[in-house]
């Protein structure tokens, strides 16, 4: 097994080193406030190769995001492993609080039960917000184009640029409760119905 992990020593010291960035933690503080989880298990980050070169992908299992990538590429993991961080801790919301949430997210967004994925209404316009736009601003001091797809899935692109339109990652952060920022997400559900999906 160490053999076969020596391959991505690279990625991991790259890695290490973002994650060491000054920001990081205070993020990761706010992200657990955010969620309302008080005592956060560990979360461990693993590579695991797989043969095409051409797309990687993170996988939240438990404790763990396994990054799935070859040997010889350059990505930007810092990112990823933030966005399934956000996903980690939501995981360990409060049920009472995620069941509002859900309850009064959908009697906004109804469309948000049709989707194909239903995670792609709130969960991941969340893990987007925190994982991909606050933590460039907040720990890279840079900006995402909006111009540009900050995800992969048109629904949850849109919210999450609704998200940080509504609160930008130079004000404080928003509080994850019935109001505002849910409101915020659902105005993202009345885009045209061909771009939903």
């Amino acid at each position: 097994m160490l053999d076969a992990q020596a391959p991505f020593a690279a990625q991991q010291a790259s890695l290490a080193r973002q994650l060491a960035a000054p920001g990081v933690l205070s993020l990761a503080q706010q992200m657990t406030t955010f969620f309302d989880v008080e005592d956060s298990p560990a979360f461990q980050v693993r590579f695991v190769w797989w043969p095409e070169a051409t797309r990687t992908q993170a996988k939240l299992r438990g404790g763990y995001i396994l990054l799935f990538s070859t040997f010889e590429t350059d990505d930007d993991w810092a990112p990823i492993v933030m966005h399934e961080f956000s996903h980690f801790l939501s995981v360990g919301q409060p049920a009472p609080q995620r069941r509002a949430l859900a309850e009064s997210f959908v009697a906004l967004c109804p469309g948000a039960l049709a989707l194909p994925n239903p995670l792609n209404a709130l969960e991941e316009p969340l893990a987007i917000y925190w994982g991909q736009y606050r933590f460039e601003q907040q720990v890279r001091g840079e900006a995402l184009s909006t111009q540009a797809a900050w995800y992969v899935q048109p629904q949850a692109d849109r919210a999450a640029k609704a998200l940080a339109a509504a609160f930008p990652a130079s004000s404080p952060a928003p509080r994850l409760k019935v109001g505002p920022l849910l409101r915020a997400a659902a105005s993202a559900c009345s885009a045209p119905e061909n771009e939903r999906l």
